[in-house]
């Protein structure tokens, strides 16, 4: 059989200076080999290349026959090498058998309590490691490198310092392990040369001679391992960080699916509601359609396709004195909800009550529920013909331009309660919430919208009244009734037909609304809370995991990619069941 591990080394410097060449080292897969060799003469880094710590060599390290590289380098080690550092890392307020089981959590403990029973510290067990003696320290320093039973055992003079009788017990322990084992043990302890001393790696000007008449390859369980060791470390951290994994999962799942189901009930999202009855919706809901062109200059065309339509000029204008801007969800007649060009038209339409129609740039006329509010803001009680002659209450200046409108006269609104039934009940803050500019416009038709003429700020969408011709015009001519990345919001003014549905929908955005903040911070908190918790409960172990021969990469890297892994499976699945739900 050929050797277990077989390194060949070509060159390994240390500050340009060349400590190893041409050197190779073949060792069984069992058996007791003490590394000697003066201070200085390169155990420390043959240790360390044979833990894989160090990968800054020339050469080949094959274990079990398998070569090493940086795709498997990680799972194979990790797997087969544990390491006991010459210094004990102990924490001294656990006690022994915690800090035996802190660095392996999932360990067991009844196994843990025999090993301990085998190094003679059972009766020690309960107490804080800063009780034990040097001497215990160190047994249960090499008490965390037996524990995992790994097939190679690299050990750095954990006996220079101790009595016969701890160091006897020791170097039992290291004998007792090499029959199925390989050890490899550092020292300068020669009290014990004829009893546990057989095999030998020497270290002697710069040079590696094995002396082995002892051992030879026993007969392994054959192991495999994974070709990606990337998988390998993600499904490990999986397995050894369950509960974690679990809570991060769960948490993440239920925040995406609140945000989700947040922005959807609010109208954010595609509205399977309204797509699904909004033929029913616009059908007896509204009074007029919103239609949009591609092209300026394509309106004048379109329209003539149209009975009672007519171009949108600009946004509206706010009638309340305390109000700084415009604001869609005030009242009716609190509010111009939409300026519209006036047509010839709108003279057999619009039944005019007082002054006269549009003539020239700037002029535009009004409902009387409009004027209605002009006049009670100024605190004045006159008939619409004197009001009409009085040019501080027929002059508007709206914010959005530099123009002056004249209100020349005002026609007679139309049956306002569609807008308050969709305006009833909705708390103000809300309004802006559950409903949008169009909508607003679309229910204002003929109730607060104005007429005029405005040689300025034209927009490529009209407003036609929701007739029969119109509507299939509108269908056959595959016009959208709603412009592009807008949607109905949540509305009570539909038939009995889709009115259940939507009184569901209108329900739940209030709960949400409600729930929102406090959901939202509570399981940011929560989801806070338990990585800091995991960064704690680990800011010590790995360090002492990295002392018994772990990769750096495979206790920082690794966790962090299989965590951000989790978060995007987890925001992944529940925007698919959430999705699937709502649709």
């Amino acid at each position: 059989m050929g050797n277990y591990i077989d390194l060949h080394i070509q060159l390994k410097r240390y500050d340009d200076r060349p400590i190893f060449q041409n050197e190779e080292v073949g060792l069984p897969n069992n058996g007791l080999f003490f590394l000697l060799g003066e201070n200085g003469c390169g155990k420390s880094t043959l240790l360390n290349i044979l833990s894989t710590r160090d990968r800054s060599f020339e050469g080949t390290y094959k274990i079990g026959n398998i070569l090493l590289d940086k795709k498997n380098c990680s799972s194979i080690c990790d797997s087969k090498i544990s390491y006991v550092p010459q210094v004990p890392v102990l924490l001294d307020d656990k006690s022994v058998l915690d800090n035996l089981l802190f660095v392996f959590p999932h360990a067991d403990r009844s196994k843990a309590l025999s090993l301990l029973e085998r190094m003679s510290l059972k009766d020690r067990a309960d107490q804080p490691a800063s009780n034990l003696s040097t001497g215990e320290k160190q047994r249960l320093n090499l008490s965390r490198g037996l524990f995992e039973e790994k097939q190679i055992l690299l050990v750095d003079e954990i006996t220079s310092n101790l009595d016969k009788e701890n160091a006897f017990l020791i170097l039992k322990a290291l004998k007792e392990y090499s029959i199925d084992h390989l050890v490899i043990f550092a020292s300068h302890d020669e009290r014990f040369d004829g009893e546990f001393r057989g095999s030998s790696i020497n270290i002697k000007n710069k040079h590696i001679t094995i002396d082995n008449t002892k051992y030879h390859d026993k007969e392994l369980k054959e192991t495999t391992y994974p070709k990606f060791s990337f998988l390998y470390e993600i499904k490990r951290f999986f397995k050894e960080e369950k509960l974690f994994c679990s809570l991060t999962a769960v948490l993440i799942f239920l925040l995406q699916f609140f945000l989700i189901g947040q922005a959807y009930f609010k109208g954010f999202a595609d509205n399977s509601y309204f797509w699904k009855y909004r033929e029913i919706i616009y059908e007896n809901t509204f009074p007029a359609l919103y239609l949009q062109v591609a092209d300026m200059d394509d309106i004048d065309e379109e329209l003539n396709h149209y009975t009672s339509a007519n171009q949108i000029l600009s946004d509206g204008i706010g009638l309340k004195k305390d109000d700084d801007d415009y604001r869609f969800g005030e009242d009716k007649g609190e509010v111009i909800s939409v300026i519209l060009k006036f047509c010839e038209e709108n003279k057999q339409n619009l039944d005019l009550l007082c002054g006269t129609y549009p003539a020239e740039n700037g002029d535009i006329i009004i409902s009387n529920i409009c004027f209605d509010t002009i006049l009670k803001e100024n605190n004045v009680s006159l008939d619409y013909e004197s009001a009409l002659k009085d040019d501080k209450l027929t002059k508007l200046k709206p914010a959005w331009g530099d123009i002056s409108l004249k209100i020349t006269g005002i026609y007679k609104s139309l049956d306002a309660s569609l807008l308050e039934k969709k305006l009833d009940g909705i708390n103000p803050e809300d309004l802006e919430t559950f409903v949008s500019q169009i909508e607003r416009q679309l229910l204002g038709y003929k109730v607060d919208s104005a007429f005029g003429i405005l040689s300025k700020k034209q927009t490529n969408g009209f407003i036609v009244e929701n007739t029969p011709e119109n509507l299939r015009i509108a269908k056959e001519r595959n016009k959208s009734l709603f412009p592009d990345g807008t949607f109905l919001y949540t509305t009570m003014i539909s038939n009995k037909d889709s009115k259940d549905h939507i009184t569901k929908l209108n329900s739940i955005s209030r709960v949400i609304n409600r729930m929102e903040t406090p959901v939202i911070v509570s399981l940011c908190f929560f989801l806070a809370s338990l990585l800091v918790v995991f960064f704690f409960k680990n800011r010590l172990r790995y360090p002492l995991r990295l002392l018994l021969g772990e990769r750096e990469k495979r206790l920082k890297f690794y966790p962090v990619i299989a965590v951000l892994l989790l978060c995007l499976a987890s925001f992944v699945l529940s925007y698919l069941i959430s999705i699937g739900i709502l649709l």
